[in-house]
């Protein structure tokens, strides 16, 4: 859903790269909803851009959502 916010600037700025990052957080959690979304969204980032989400989605993770 963070994801989705963030994509349509619901209620946050829109912002591509968080979006992709909440998205990626979201898929590799099991969220089949978010696949489609993930990928629709990668073909509009550049290759910084994506690189930069997942750098995001990864620190988030491995600190337990406490860095996000």
């Amino acid at each position: 859903m963070l994801g989705l916010a963030f994509l349509n600037g619901q209620g946050v700025e829109k912002d591509q790269i968080n979006a992709a990052a909440w998205l990626n957080l979201a898929v590799n959690n099991g969220c089949k909803e978010a696949i489609q979304q993930r990928y629709n969204l990668d073909k509009q980032l550049t290759e910084y851009q994506r690189q930069t989400a997942q750098d995001l989605s990864n620190k988030c993770s491995s600190s337990s959502y406490t860095k996000c």
